[in-house]
């Protein structure tokens, strides 16, 4: 690699601000038909106060998988193969979160295709899960750590590889889950 730089961007459901860490995500082609790039759950793990606690339930790791995904999609892919800013990000984040995430942690959490854009492709998209619950073994909390890499052929600047590693924090809201807050690295090189 010839070039690297790190932004780091740490939020907290409190409103704190702070640095993070950075990771990858996975698959692409040229952009008339590009393939979907989808984040793959390596791992489901359950933290619980209840005395037994039960297994990952499926609904829970559905809506989490679904949001991840759409993250992945709306947040970063999409900006980097047209050009455009991110969009639809509403349902995938509380609205604190979201405020920070399009504003002071702008760089640590999404892309933005206008200095940076064309086809991506992606070596790895992985998150692993943990759930946490209380006594009763309801769900309250997913942190999801993320490992992702995009890398995108730009025409001006080469191959550039985007990595981005962190966990972020969805709770259910009444509405579904949300990301709520995170502490993400965002790190970019240039291909020697």
């Amino acid at each position: 690699m010839a070039a690297g730089l790190v932004l780091g961007g740490c939020s907290s459901g409190n409103g704190d601000e702070g640095t993070a860490g950075g990771g990858r995500a996975g698959g692409g082609g040229d952009a008339s038909a590009e393939q979907a790039i989808a984040m793959t759950i390596t791992e489901l793990h359950v933290e619980s106060m209840a005395a037994a606690p039960g297994p990952f339930p499926e609904d829970v790791w559905a809506q989490v998988h679904g949001v991840l995904d759409a993250y992945l999609d709306r947040g970063l892919v999409r900006p980097l193969r047209s050009g455009e800013p991110p969009r639809d990000l509403e349902p995938l984040f509380s609205p604190a979160a979201l405020q920070r995430a399009t504003t002071v942690d702008y760089v640590a959490v999404l892309e933005d295709g206008t200095a940076l854009a064309g086809p991506v492709t992606s070596p790895r998209a992985n998150a692993a899960l943990t759930l946490l619950t209380d006594r009763d073994g309801r769900p309250v909390v997913v942190n999801a750590r993320l490992d992702l890499s995009l890398s995108v052929e730009s025409d001006d600047l080469g191959t550039v590889v985007l990595d981005r590693t962190g966990e972020v924090v969805l709770v259910d809201d009444g509405q579904g889950w949300r990301i709520d807050s995170y502490d993400l690295r965002n790190r970019r090189d240039t291909a020697a």
